[in-house]
């Protein structure tokens, strides 16, 4: 919950700081797929900050490399669907239209994990029978760092669209003692990470300039 209000007052403070622009995105992270939405506030010309909400978009993942949280996270209810997301861009001017950007991301989510794979079960005539299983385990806390470089181009009236790609290191916590048992892993609880990038893309009004 701390985080949430930690989260929930620097948007607060980016919002009262009259905030620059607006921007609506899709992204495709480590532990799964988020729309987010964000204000962005600018420093100066070439630094800008921005902090917003994320609602992470369940999918159910089919795969045989025992991933543990890659694409993992599942929300089984609003309050886990929602996360922050927040961080800061440098921005390279190539002319008035278009920008590079060099961004840290940050995103943070509290949510379970959710995988199907499918388990040799016995043999008939020869042929081998698999067994559908669902593994589904408790929520736990889970917070992106990533670095990386984007374009940014003005398409229409005060309207830009965006592409970023990085890639960084997931933290994971509060992880409940569990058996993922198409991986044969067990999870003794204690803090883990795994590398991890984002691909986004996105729109952004510019509300003054």
């Amino acid at each position: 919950m701390k985080y949430i209000f930690a989260g929930l007052f620097m948007l607060s403070f980016i919002i009262n700081g009259k905030a620059q622009s607006i921007y609506l995105g899709y992204n495709d992270v480590h532990i799964g797929r988020n729309v987010s939405f964000s204000y962005l506030h600018s420093l100066s010309q070439k630094h800008e900050i921005f902090g917003g909400l994320k609602y992470h978009i369940n999918s159910i993942i089919h795969d045989n490399q025992n991933n543990v949280f890659k694409k993992r996270f599942y929300a089984n209810n609003l309050k886990e669907h929602i996360g922050l997301d927040f961080g800061y861009n440098y921005i390279f001017f190539l002319n008035d239209k278009n920008k590079l950007l060099f961004f840290y991301n940050n995103q943070f989510t509290v949510a379970g994990t959710r995988s199907v794979d499918f388990l040799p079960s016995n043999t008939i005539n020869g042929n081998v029978l698999y067994r559908r299983s669902i593994e589904k385990f408790p929520p736990f806390k889970s917070m992106e760092h990533y670095l990386g470089v984007g374009f940014k181009a003005e398409i229409w009236n005060n309207v830009s669209a965006s592409f970023r790609i990085g890639g960084g290191v997931s933290h994971f916590w509060d992880i409940p003692e569990r058996t993922v048992s198409g991986a044969f892993i067990t999870l003794s609880g204690k803090p883990n990470w795994e590398f991890g990038g984002i691909i986004s893309a996105g729109l952004q009004y510019e509300i003054n300039n």
